[in-house]
C-alpha cells in the first residue's frame, strides 16, 4: 500500500531536517532504571544517574517496574519501555512527557507494557509512539487515563518512509480511557506485524488523521463500547497479504470512509454504530464481507448521503438511524432491515433479501432506484412512511404486509417517471402473499395509502390478487354502478400493469 507513505511522511521531512541542523545545548544521554522490582520514577536511586529529563532517554529494560503518581511530573526524550528485555512503566497519575518517542517492547525479544490509570502520557510532535517494534508491546489506559500520540505505531514501526521493525502490539481502553492521536494511527505496518486494539467501556480513541488497521500484517480492532473516530480514511487491509478485520459489538465507529486495500478486509456488526462524518459514494468499499450477527448493526447517517459498496450477509438486522441518505449498492442478504429515519435506498441491479421485517419508521422513506428488488418476509409501514419507486422497473415482495397505525398520516407513495393512464387500466405498487390485519380486499386501500404524485387527482389505491394497484376513478355514473353491484367485481375486470 505504497500510499500510505505519503501520508505518513509529509508533514515529518521538514521537522527532521530541522531537528538535524540544530546545534543541541547538551550531547542526549541514556539513563537506565536499575531497580528490578518496582520503585517511583522520581527516586534518583531507581536510575543509574541523574533523573531522566527532556535530554536524556529513558531506558527500562531490567524487568523492573517504573511507577508515576503522586500528580508528578516527569520527562524524558525517549521512553524505552523493554528493548531487548522486560520493561513496565505504570502511570497512576501525574503526566510522562516525552519530548520525542514512546517506545515500548522495542527489539526483538523485547517486552515492554505501559499501563495509564488516571494520568496522562504525551510524544513530541511528528514523532512516534510505538507499541510492539521488533518485539512485543502492551498498552492499557484505565481510569480516565489519557495517551495523546502524534504517529501511533502497533507491530512495527515506519520511519523516514522506510519500515523499521515488524512485532506485535496490542491497545486495550477501559474505564473512560482517552487515547487521542494527531497524524494517523497504524496497524502492523510489516508483513510479520501482528497488532490488536479493543476499546471497551465509555473509552474514546481519536485520531485527525487515517486509521490503519492491518498495513501489511495482521490488525484487529474491536469496539465493545465508547467511541472510535477516524477524521479521515479507515483502511481495514493494506499490502498484498494483509489481513485486516474491524469488529462492532457496542458503541460508535466513526469515520468519512471505510476502504479495503489490497489485502484482506471484514467488517462485522453486533450491535455496534457506525457513523458516517461526510457525505461519500463509496462510504464502505472494497471490504470482502460485512457480517451481520445476532445483535445486527447500526448504520448512523448523521445528515449525510452515503453509499455502501460491499455486501452485507447473516442472520442479524441492519437499521439505519438519523436523517440522510443510505444507498445499498451491492446485492445482500440479512435477518431485518430498519429505517428510522431519511431515506434508505436500494440502488439499481440490486437484489436485498431480507427473511424477517423490512419496517419503516413514522417519517422515514424506502426509495428503490431502477430495476432493483426487495424481497422481505414481512413489510411494516408506520404512518407517514413513504416508498419511492417505478414499480414498472422495481420488484418488492413481502411474505407479510402489516400496516402499523396510520392515526399519524398515510402511507405516501411516489412513482419514479410516472405516465397517465385511463380508466381500465391499473399499476401494481408491490405484491404480498398475505396481510396481518382486515385490509387487503377491496377499495379500502386508499384509506391508508396517498398519491404523492397527484394526491387529489382522480387515482385511487385498490387491493387486487395479492397487491396494492393504482387505478383510475370511473366517471361519475360508472361510479354509481360499481358502488352499487360492488367493486370487487369491477376490480376484477381492470387491466394491470405489473414488473
Amino acid at each position: 500500500m505504497v500510499f500510505i507513505h505519503y501520508h505518513i511522511m509529509k508533514n515529518m521531512n521538514t521537522l527532521h531536517t530541522l531537528v538535524a541542523a540544530i546545534a543541541f545545548p547538551v550531547a542526549l544521554q541514556a539513563v537506565d532504571w536499575i531497580n528490578a522490582d518496582v520503585g517511583n520514577w522520581t527516586d534518583a536511586a531507581n536510575w543509574n544517574g541523574n533523573l531522566p529529563d527532556a535530554w536524556a532517554h529513558a531506558y527500562i529494560n531490567n524487568g523492573g517496574t517504573a511507577i508515576v503518581d503522586d500528580d508528578a511530573r516527569v520527562s524524558s526524550a525517549t521512553t524505552y519501555v523493554g528493548t531487548n528485555g522486560k520493561g513496565t512503566l505504570i502511570i497512576n497519575s501525574g503526566q510522562l512527557n516525552a519530548t520525542w518517542n514512546v517506545m515500548i517492547g522495542t527489539e526483538a525479544g523485547g517486552e515492554g507494557f505501559l499501563q495509564v490509570n488516571g494520568g496522562k502520557v504525551t510524544n513530541g510532535y511528528d514523532n512516534n509512539f510505538v507499541i510492539g517494534g521488533n518485539g512485543s508491546g502492551k498498552l492499557e489506559i484505565n481510569n480516565d487515563g489519557h495517551v495523546d500520540s502524534d504517529w501511533a505505531f502497533l507491530g512495527g514501526e515506519i520511519w523516514r518512509n522506510q519500515l523499521q521493525s515488524s512485532g506485535r502490539g496490542e491497545v486495550v481502553l477501559n474505564d473512560n480511557a482517552l487515547f487521542s492521536n494527531t497524524s494517523g494511527i497504524v496497524l502492523s505496518p510489516g508483513a510479520t506485524g501482528q497488532s490488536t486494539v479493543t476499546v471497551n467501556d465509555n473509552s474514546t480513541m481519536r485520531t485527525s488523521g487515517s486509521l490503519y488497521l492491518a498495513y501489511a500484517g495482521q490488525g484487529e480492532m474491536t469496539v465493545n463500547g465508547g467511541l472510535v473516530s477516524a477524521a479521515d480514511t479507515t483502511w481495514v487491509s493494506g499490502n498484498g497479504g494483509s489481513s485486516g478485520a474491524l469488529t462492532l459489538n457496542g458503541g460508535v465507529f466513526e469515520t468519512t470512509r471505510i476502504a479495503n486495500g489490497n489485502g484482506t478486509g471484514t467488517l462485522t456488526f453486533n450491535g455496534g454504530t457506525l457513523r458516517a462524518l461526510a457525505n461519500h459514494d463509496s462510504f464502505i468499499n472494497g471490504v470482502s464481507g460485512i457480517t451481520l450477527l445476532e445483535n445486527g448493526g447500526i448504520i448512523d447517517t448523521n445528515g449525510k448521503s452515503v453509499t455502501v459498496n460491499s455486501a452485507f450477509s447473516g442472520s442479524g438486522g441492519l437499521t439505519k438511524i438519523n436523517a440522510g441518505t443510505l444507498t445499498l449498492n451491492a446485492s445482500s442478504g440479512m435477518g431485518a432491515l430498519t429505517n428510522r429515519e431519511g431515506i434508505l435506498a436500494i440502488a439499481s441491479g440490486r437484489t436485498i433479501d431480507v427473511t424477517g421485517a423490512t419496517t419503516l419508521a413514522t417519517g422515514s422513506t424506502l426509495k428503490m432506484e431502477g430495476n432493483s428488488v426487495l424481497d422481505t418476509g414481512r413489510l411494516v409501514f408506520e404512518a407517514s412512511s413513504r416508498l419511492v419507486l417505478d414499480p414498472l422497473a422495481a420488484g418488492l415482495h413481502a411474505g407479510v404486509l402489516d400496516l402499523e397505525s396510520l392515526d399519524g398520516g398515510k402511507i405516501g407513495i411516489l412513482i419514479l417517471g410516472f405516465q397517465e393512464f385511463g380508466v381500465g387500466e391499473s399499476l401494481e405498487i408491490f405484491s404480498f402473499d398475505s396481510v396481518a390485519g382486515l385490509y387487503g380486499t377491496g377499495l379500502d386501500a386508499n384509506d391508508y395509502f396517498v398519491f404523492e404524485n397527484s394526491p387529489d387527482s382522480k387515482y385511487v389505491f385498490t387491493w387486487k390478487e395479492g397487491a396494492l394497484a393504482l387505478t383510475v376513478v370511473p366517471e361519475p355514473s360508472t361510479w354509481a354502478l360499481v358502488v352499487g353491484i360492488g367493486s370487487i367485481g369491477y376490480i376484477a375486470a381492470i387491466r394491470f400493469r405489473k414488473r
